[in-house]
């Protein structure tokens, strides 16, 4: 066996342990750990804007419904549009807090939009075929 100091293991110099990595201008970067948990609040924080959008948006929906009604709806549908952003970042608050009720709350969302947005829909379906089958008596009824 030759000695070559080719075949030799190579020794690795030792570098020093950092919290983050240093750039090309020697500014000093947040290590992996906390750029992780900076991307993790940023996703909890876009949820929750969504969650909040999804509320208000149920609520301004709620709001044109009660004054769509001939009933006299019309001041809890203003007091909804007035206080609407507040009750839904309220509510995103809240269930940040109390995280067990973060489930229903979007179970509960998850099933009023859905009637909200049918429920727009069949009603102006309703409203067209009762006035169509209205002309239509109509007309029998003048012959």
């Amino acid at each position: 066996m030759s000695l070559d100091p080719n075949d030799a293991p190579r020794e690795r110099p030792e570098r020093p342990i950092r919290a983050g990595r240093s750039t090309s201008d020697g500014a000093q970067r947040p290590a992996a750990s906390e750029a992780s948990a900076a991307r993790t609040q940023a996703t909890i924080d876009r949820q929750e804007k969504s969650l909040a959008d999804r509320l208000l948006e149920a609520i301004t929906r709620i709001a044109v419904a009660l004054d769509n009604r001939s009933d006299g709806n019309s001041e809890m549908a203003d007091a909804l549009r007035r206080n609407g952003k507040a009750m839904a970042d309220s509510t995103v608050n809240f269930t940040r807090k109390v995280k067990v009720l973060r489930g229903p709350l979007l179970w509960v969302l998850s099933m009023v939009e859905p009637v909200l947005a049918f429920g727009e829909v069949v009603g102006i379906a309703f409203r067209k075929f009762t006035g169509w089958r209205g002309r239509g008596t109509e007309e029998k009824t003048s012959e």
